[in-house]
């Protein structure tokens, strides 16, 4: 499973790459940072593969530290650099045993492309103040390319992934949402609502708002962005194309995560101060930063401004307050990953597409034989030439094999309802996602039953549901494409339910004949 970080440019992909890993590995500190495709993967050891573009192109093993050299501006490397198609990144992490991770170059501005550029297909607005504008057209000018050559190689990313991480950040609170739907819209079939997870990031910056120092240690940036992504999914269009929408928070959850000896002395020497106080000092945080000094607080100015460039003002304070509490670095890191946002779309990853990565796969396998089949047959109708014998025999096994799948009809399910083709309520939608994986692979996991369940009643237990769903389009009333998507689920039950008779079966006859009763 290739899971692709997708945002435009400079919207903050490493620092959640970064987030997500708990290693500060992405390079974030400049805005020329991502340059080349970045894939993550789990191996015993640290390990950085170079891939270059053309035919018989060779790879390249080099040192761990070097993996910036090569994803990074470099004048003096402009030739090499413009030869790179992917660099690969091994490293053993929890996360990256359920898929690997993309680090994506970024989407590009309408100001770089013409009316036939792909830019101006996918819709994508200007993002960039012009000064930045032009800081990014020198600094890409001096290794020969431009921000549209970063977009390119973030497609050409995004349609060899199998998953989709979309940032954005809270403009789009002032936009209208649909510059989303017009960057994900045109991608095709293959991207739909089950493989895409919107992440409204930099939520930090909702902090301080507008509040009194007596209320910034309890305002909650996430709890405002909670309500944002809210109003987001409240449009259809929105929910079309997004499984989830969570906010984050990355960098303080990065900036954490990379602590050192000296800022965690740094943070202890904040927490000193009567947490309101503090809460007030870094609401201000372009003061907290560049003030020669701060009474009360022997923090030097150079160490402020680091905290604020590395975890956020918001970060800082929650960060500092830990400490206050006595909280070592290793829980604190722990604290702050929850606190951010960070956590959830972890387990959100990890929940959704790690564990049913196998079946997303097959159900796109699927999806593109069957557009191939559909196309041979359009081909051989227009020619008036008869449709080759193989083609028909492909689609009998492909229909077989979404006969006898107990899962694939939960999916279809679930993109007919966020295309809203069907009337379900939550808790319905809840189950479908859990008898598709969503909460584990294992059928007790499915069936939301204890793991020492035995056999008969999870027999029992499936064969119920598989009545309940099967009956409800003709007791509850239902429409009839609600009705038959009901009916499916019934069935992807029934398959289970057949399933686990067989597996019963066959354990019986292995215990013999005198115990089979």
């Amino acid at each position: 499973m290739r899971v692709a970080v997708v945002a435009q440019i400079k919207r903050g992909k490493s620092t959640l790459v970064n987030a997500l890993l708990g290693q500060d590995i992405a390079p974030t500190s400049q805005l020329e940072a991502t340059f080349t495709v970045g894939e993550f993967f789990d191996a015993p050891h640290y390990r950085v593969v170079v891939h270059f573009a053309g035919p018989g192109a060779q790879t390249l093993t080099v040192a761990p530290e070097d993996f910036r050299t090569y994803t990074i501006n470099d004048p003096a490397q402009a030739a090499l650099l413009r030869r790179i198609r992917k660099v690969e990144f091994g490293l053993p992490n929890p996360l990256l045993k359920r898929f690997r991770l993309l680090d994506t170059p970024g989407l590009g501005s309408i100001h770089q492309a013409d009316s036939e550029n792909t830019l101006t297909t996918l819709g994508v607005d200007g993002f960039l103040a012009a000064e930045e504008e032009r800081r990014l057209e020198r600094v890409l000018g001096e290794v020969g390319r431009t921000a549209a050559d970063l977009h390119a190689d973030t497609v050409q990313a995004i349609d060899g992934a199998d998953a989709v991480v979309y940032l954005f950040d809270r403009g789009l609170n002032e936009r209208d949402a649909s510059v989303v739907v017009r960057f994900l819209g045109p991608l095709g079939p293959s991207l739909n609502a089950l493989k895409v997870i919107g992440v409204l990031s930099r939520c930090d910056q909702y902090w301080p708002g507008d509040k009194e120092d007596a209320e910034l240690l309890t305002y909650d940036p996430l709890a405002v962005a909670q309500r944002i992504v809210g109003r987001y999914l409240g449009r259809p269009e929105t929910r079309r194309m997004f499984f989830r929408i969570l906010p984050v928070a990355a960098l303080a959850a990065a900036g954490t995560s990379a602590l050192d000896e000296e800022r965690l002395g740094w943070l202890d020497e904040l927490s000193t101060l009567e947490p309101a106080r503090l809460a007030g000092e870094l609401s201000d945080a372009n003061r907290f930063a560049c003030a020669d000094q701060i009474a009360g607080l022997r923090l030097p100015r150079e160490a402020r401004a680091a905290l604020i460039a590395e975890i956020g003002a918001w970060g800082t304070m929650k960060a500092a307050l830990f400490r206050r509490d006595m909280v070592g670095p290793d829980e604190l890191r722990q604290l702050m990953q929850e606190h951010s946002g960070v956590a959830e779309v972890r387990r959100t990853l990890v929940e959704h597409f790690g564990n049913r990565s196998a079946l997303l796969k097959l159900d796109q396998a699927l999806r593109d034989i069957s557009d191939r089949i559909f196309r041979f047959r359009q081909e051989a109708g227009n020619s008036g030439s008869g449709v080759p014998a193989t083609v028909d025999t492909v689609a009998g096994i492909l229909e077989q094999i979404r006969l006898e799948e107990a899962d694939l009809p939960a999916l279809g399910v679930l993109e007919d309802y966020y295309h809203d083709r069907l009337d379900l309520d939550q808790k319905a939608v809840d189950e479908i996602l859990r008898v598709s994986g969503e909460q584990g692979r294992s059928v007790t996991a499915r069936l939301g039953l204890p793991d020492d369940t035995p056999l008969p009643e999870l027999i029992a237990a499936a064969d119920a549901r598989a009545s309940d769903w099967i009956n409800r389009g003709e007791t509850w009333g239902l429409d009839g494409a609600t009705a038959a998507a009901t009916r499916q689920i019934g069935l992807g039950y029934a398959r289970l339910s057949a399933r686990i008779s067989q597996a019963y079966r066959l354990l019986r006859w292995d215990d013999g004949p005198e115990d089979q009763g």
